[in-house]
């Protein structure tokens, strides 16, 4: 949880901003295929994200005509940001590689913890956070489809516009949040920035309002918000 002052805000904002401004992307357990994790590279693709972007896969030497590397550890250049796509189970290997090269942030896309109403879920959760805070990374999610950027061709889904507008988006539900994107750009909304939060280990959406309140690029937010964690902070 973020500390709630004026210094704390700032860090906070520069350390948000960083995540929707990679010079790299990792897709980690990027899949062969069309499988469920591969909108997440198409998306990308299609976007025109402008900087490296290196699939990790053990299993494939090429995905989408991209080199594809086994581990994180094996990536030649740095990585900005990780979109982490394999099952719950083997996310603390993940995270513990990701923070081993310096990546400044990740998403957890998949399910398996602290939604599920287990202890063991919750752990989990609480061990991604304390080993992605020892290294200074921050994480979107777990059970969170992540960012949307146009400017940066940073994206969850395929089929969206690369024009960015005013609108910023902060929602809990990703599948609500890809509906959301497709049907808005369908219509002409155009969107600066889109937050797909999922379960919010660490960063939240408050922490995402607030980032969204000081961007320039942001003159309508909108949200859809299913819990709260610190109702005074997010008011």
């Amino acid at each position: 949880m973020s500390d709630h002052n004026l210094k704390s805000n700032q860090d906070l904002i520069t350390r948000i901003d960083e995540l929707f401004h990679p010079r790299s992307v990792a897709v980690v357990g990027a899949p062969r295929g069309m499988k469920t994790g591969s909108i997440f590279l198409l998306a990308l693709l299609e976007q025109g994200f402008s900087g490296p972007i290196y699939p990790v896969n053990p299993q494939a030497e090429e995905i989408n005509g991209l080199k594809t590397y086994p581990r994180v550890a094996d990536i030649p250049g740095p990585v900005d940001l990780a979109i982490i796509l394999v099952p719950h189970w083997n996310s603390l290997e993940v995270v513990r590689e990701c923070a081993a090269k310096g990546v400044k942030g990740a998403v957890l896309f998949t399910a398996g913890y602290r939604e599920t109403g287990t202890a063991e879920g919750q752990a989990l959760e609480e061990e991604l956070v304390r080993l992605a805070r020892s290294a200074g990374m921050r994480l979107i999610g777990p059970n969170g489809m992540g960012l949307y950027c146009p400017k940066t061709g940073l994206s969850f889904f395929p089929g969206v516009s690369r024009e960015p507008g005013p609108v910023g988006i902060v929602s809990h539900s990703g599948s609500l949040t890809n509906i959301l994107g497709r049907m808005a750009s369908r219509r002409g909304i155009r969107f600066s920035k889109v937050i797909s939060s999922g379960n919010e280990c660490d960063l939240t959406a408050a922490d995402f309002l607030t980032y969204l309140g000081s961007d320039p690029e942001t003159g309508l937010i909108g949200g859809y918000i299913e819990g709260i964690k610190d109702g005074p902070y997010f008011l």
